[in-house]
């Protein structure tokens, strides 16, 4: 039974990857992956097609079943993608725009949502998906936020998705002093009583706010023999209320 939930689960991934990659088509066939368009930065959800909705956002497809997603809570839009039906020997191969064109076309697209100048900016290549994924991460006093935006550009260079972030959770929020040896003791407390005397590493300290309760999330590998993977682990900040003003 395990084995099949594995396998269930692989093809599904595949699935996933088949679907999201950019097409490139032969004479004879017309492109079905246009890409997400900037129209699509102002849609009215009054005219899409509503598909279901969870505990935190509302999803929609339209026409062209590009999908939206909706905070719950605020309405905002919080994530566009366009899915296509594709072979994955019809993906291109080769780069149609510089690595310059794609951030120049990054930032055109997420200006939209935030000033790209006040976000630090990384990008990865991610050659299984033939495409580059750009974040735009806002920090505050030194510490990576989840007010952070992605977008997700083709090799073709067609914008795959969109993910906007919680704009706007860390303004006017005077956060309270951070003892970061503190909280690294209760993360390390934390880890051993989850996983025992297992090495670890701390790759990045991110900074939300949940529940109006300043939160510091912990991503780490952890290597038990050759095994490794990368997870986050939540630790309140601070048991005082945030004086928030949203």
């Amino acid at each position: 039974m395990k084995n099949l939930t594995k396998l269930l689960s692989t093809l599904l991934a595949l699935m996933l990857i088949l679907l999201i990659a950019c097409n490139t088509p032969t004479q004879d066939e017309e492109i079905e992956f246009t890409g997400i368009t900037k129209d699509d930065l102002n849609v009215n959800r009054e005219d899409l097609i509503s598909t279901g909705e969870s505990r935190s956002h509302y999803f929609y497809i339209d026409e062209s079943e590009t999908s939206f997603h909706f905070d719950r809570e605020t309405g905002n839009l919080s994530s566009i993608s366009q899915l296509a039906h594709v072979r994955f020997d019809n993906i291109s191969e080769y780069l149609l725009l510089s690595l310059d064109e794609m951030k120049q076309l990054a930032d055109e697209f997420i200006s939209h949502f935030i000033d790209p100048s006040s976000r630090r900016r990384v990008f990865q290549h991610e050659r299984l998906l033939r495409s580059y994924d750009f974040k735009y991460i806002r920090e505050v006093n030194g510490y990576d936020t989840a007010e952070s935006s992605m977008i997700s550009i083709s090799y073709c260079g067609k914008v795959r998705f969109i993910i906007i972030g919680s704009v706007g959770m860390f303004d006017d929020v005077e956060l309270p002093p951070i003892d970061e040896a503190e909280l690294d003791i209760r993360f390390e407390e934390m880890f051993k009583h989850e996983n025992g005397d297992v090495d670890f590493t701390i790759t990045n300290r991110v900074l939300s706010i949940n529940s109006n309760l300043l939160i510091m999330t912990y991503h780490f590998t952890f290597y038990d023999g050759n095994f490794g993977e990368t997870m986050g682990l939540p630790i309140p900040v601070s048991v005082a209320m945030l004086n928030l003003t949203w």
